[in-house]
Formats: C-alpha cells, structure tokens, sequence
C-alpha cells in the first residue's frame, strides 16, 4: 500500500459512503496515513432476513460483545469474490431510483424504511501490514459514515457509530495479523433518519422576503425554534412575541411591504438567545462560484465541494433563484458530481456520456459542484454560466 500524508476529504452529497483513512504511528517512527480508498468490496444487506444479510448476527455467538466471533460478512473468511468492487467516496443512495414513497431526506430516493433491501449496505477491505510494524499503533479513521456504522476487523466487533456526520476512529492494533492477511468490515444501515441536537435553533419559513406580486397582501410567517419565546419584527416594528410549544412553532400573517423579516428568540429569563433574518433582494445578475477548499492534492482522488450562487447587484445573495446553470472545466481536474438539495428533482447528479454538458438548476438559489484532481499538478479551472446571468471562473491548484 502507498503510504502518504493525507487531507481529510468529506464524502459526496449525501454521506451513505466511506473514507478511511489509516494511521500508524510511535513514539520513535513519524506517523504515517495509509490511503485505502481503493477496490473495497460492496454489497446490500438486509435490516431484518438474516439470508440477505449474509447470516449476519445467527451464529452460536450472536451477540456483540463476544470477541472475534464475527459471523456471516463480518467474518474474517466470509467469500466476497462475488460483491461489486468500488473505490471510496461511495453513495448507494445516489445510484437509487426515485420513489414516492422513497425517503425524503434523501431527494426521494429508494432508500430508508419501506425499502429495506436497499438500506443496508455491507463494505469489506483486505489490507496487509508488514511485520516490521509489529509494537507499533495502527488506527483505522472514518471521515463519515451514513450511518448506524458496525466496525469489524478479522471478525473482532470494535464498535458502533450511530451518527452519520462526524468522524470517528478505531485502534486494531490487537486484532492485526502482521505480515498477514487482514479485513475490515462495516456494516452501514440507513434505514432510520438522523436526529437533531438539542443546541439553540432559530428559523423562519418563508426563508425569503421577496413578494413583489403580492404589495400589502398577507404572507404566512412560521418561526421554529426549541426556545421559550419568540418575537417578530417587520423593518424594525414588532409584530408580538409568542410563547414557542414544545416541538411546536408559531405563526403570523404578514402584510408584506418590501425590506426585513427579523425572528429574535428568548430563554425563560426574557435574554435574546438567537437572532435570524430574512430581506428583500434584487433580481440576480450573477454567479458566484465558492470552494471549500482553494488548493487540493493532486493525487487522482482529493475533492473540492464548490457552492454554486447568484448574487444581486448589490452582492445579495438570491434566495429565490432557480436558474439552470452550465459548467466547464479545464486542467488536471474532473467534476465527478452535481446536487442542489431539491427532494423533487430529477435532474441527474452525474453525466455519464463524456460529450454531455454537466448543468444542475438552483434550488432556493443554491446548488454545488464536486471538483476532483487527476492526478497532474497545476491550475484546474472551473466556469459556471447561465442566460442572462454575467459567468465567472474559478481557479483550484492541484500540487
């Protein structure tokens, strides 16, 4: 295996794959990251028929807690010559078809609880490490797993991970056969959805304040937060504070006259706890192209997730904006996906066909683009257009 410094790199659009990340490490020897995202085994499990997911949890020991007795795909010899290969990042949610009655968390895609043989997905990696890295640590790190993560090496249970948006690690330093074969096994269940915390939250629905066909009619307001009281104001005049239900929200209706929505929330002791606006905007004129990363490895596999916006001619961002925007790429990169949050839509994340034009609409004035290195160094630049809305280019450096 390579062995090479590597950056943290987040999952696709929606985070039903994996990145792992290795790390071995002294106090004599620097430590090092062992890339190992390349040809994991993959297949779909079950929730609940013990047959589809590999006889999973049906063994004499069936129980977590018992020590290297993985059975079924979270054994050490489970055959797995027969699952697809991938290489990580993956997202089997973005492969699905879309459903009615498909999980709307996910755009509406197959997966979740009424289906559920394609809500658990089954991922196993073969890996040696040599002899010489005998009394050394070696930790296994997970950048995002959506979500319910089993973690398994050569049948030990090491543990759960029930969120799908953070990181996490495992040490497998004593279940390693050094100089030998090892596999690591994760069992993914996206049946359920994610909660919440229960830090502050404010929001207003509209998320906009543009009405202009509708001067002076009555516009519903709904403000959700988990506080004690709410108040709204209109350009600064109050419209009343309310007492917020548990798990509730409230509501008012609003003549609507151009200029500023504001929600200010208050704990039990009458302090501001969360402050939300929304304004009145301009008609957009242009795109903005935003990186959450301005320089990239060039090794083939790092990624740059770019927002996608429109601005006013004031620099507002434009929340209603809808526009179907074009993309062109130039040097050692590759777009390798679009998005833009919208459950009900069926535009394609991924072109296929090397002669298609990669173009995703906004939604609620948003959409993003995944940028990925190929391998070479140097400037990969990324155009974005749409009618009547003045382009723009954006440069990453791939060293």
């Amino acid at each position: 295996m390579k062995r090479t410094t590597e950056p943290r790199v987040r999952s696709l659009l929606i985070c039903t794959g994996i990145l792992m990340i290795a790390s071995v490490c002294s106090a004599q020897q620097p430590r090092e990251r062992i890339r190992l995202d390349d040809e994991w085994q993959f297949a779909f499990g079950h929730p609940s028929n013990a047959k589809q997911d590999f006889e999973f949890g049906t063994g004499y020991f069936s129980y977590l807690a018992k020590a290297g007795y993985g059975d079924g795909a979270s054994a050490f010899d489970f055959d797995d010559s027969e699952w697809r290969t991938i290489n990580l990042p993956h997202d089997w949610a973005v492969e699905a078809p879309f459903e009615n009655n498909g999980n709307h968390s996910q755009g509406y895609k197959a997966v979740g609880r009424n289906f559920p043989e394609r809500s658990v997905g089954w991922y196993r990696k073969k890996f040696t490490v040599p002899e010489t890295d005998n009394g050394r640590r070696v930790v296994v790190e997970f950048d995002g797993v959506f979500r319910d993560a089993k973690v398994f090496c050569n049948g030990f249970y090491l543990g759960t991970e029930p969120s799908g948006y953070i990181p996490f690690r495992f040490d497998l330093t004593d279940y390693l056969n050094f100089g030998g074969d090892n596999v690591i096994a994760v069992r993914v269940d996206a049946t359920m959805e994610e909660g919440r915390s229960d830090e502050p939250r404010l929001h207003i629905t509209p998320s906009h304040w543009n009405w202009a066909d509708r001067e002076e009619q009555l516009i519903p307001i709904c403000v959700y937060a988990n506080t004690d009281a709410v108040e709204l104001f209109l350009n600064g005049k109050t419209l009343g504070r309310k007492p917020m239900p548990h798990n509730g929200y409230v509501n008012w209706n609003v003549p609507f006259e151009s200029g500023q929505i504001e929600a200010r929330s208050f704990n039990s002791d009458g302090e501001v706890v969360l402050t939300k606006t929304i304004e009145t905007v301009g008609e957009p004129v242009r795109i903005e192209l935003v990186p959450h990363r301005n320089a990239i490895t060039a090794d083939g596999r790092d990624v740059s997730v770019v927002t996608v916006r429109t601005l006013d001619d004031n620099g507002h961002f434009s929340p209603t904006a809808n526009d179907l925007i074009a993309f062109k790429m130039e040097g050692p990169g590759r777009i390798i996906g679009v998005g833009n949050g919208d459950p009900s839509s069926h535009e394609p994340d991924k072109f296929i066909d090397p002669a298609s034009v990669w173009q995703r609409s906004l939604f609620h004035g948003l959409a993003q683009v995944i940028v990925q290195s190929s391998g070479e160094p140097g400037v990969i630049r990324l155009s974005a257009s749409g009618p009547g809305l003045r382009p723009t280019e954006l440069e990453i450096q791939a060293d």
